[in-house]
């Protein structure tokens, strides 16, 4: 009980961060599952910083809905990342 309390605790203050608020139930259970799956609340948190910060100003239709963005482990994601290829040489 102590665990379950905590990880809703814990969504409360990631869901606050998360820039789009829909699907609260599919958000709870996907959150709860990624928790499951070994991703520590941190990590979620400091993911939900990092996208809320990339989707500012952008158009919030694009924006994923935070099942989704858990579902699909976004959190791990490397926005930074510009692959191996020399896009410009090509």
């Amino acid at each position: 009980a102590a665990l379950a309390k905590q990880t809703a605790e814990d969504f409360n203050t990631w869901y606050a961060i998360y820039p789009k608020h829909v699907g609260r139930g599919a958000a709870v259970n996907s959150y709860t599952k990624a928790r499951k799956n070994g991703a520590t609340a941190e990590e979620l948190i400091n993911g939900a910083r990092r996208y809320a910060q990339e989707r500012k100003g952008e158009d919030p239709k694009f924006t994923a809905a935070p099942a989704t963005w858990l579902i699909q482990e976004r959190w791990t994601d490397d926005p930074d990342h510009t692959g191996e290829l020399d896009v410009d040489a090509i």
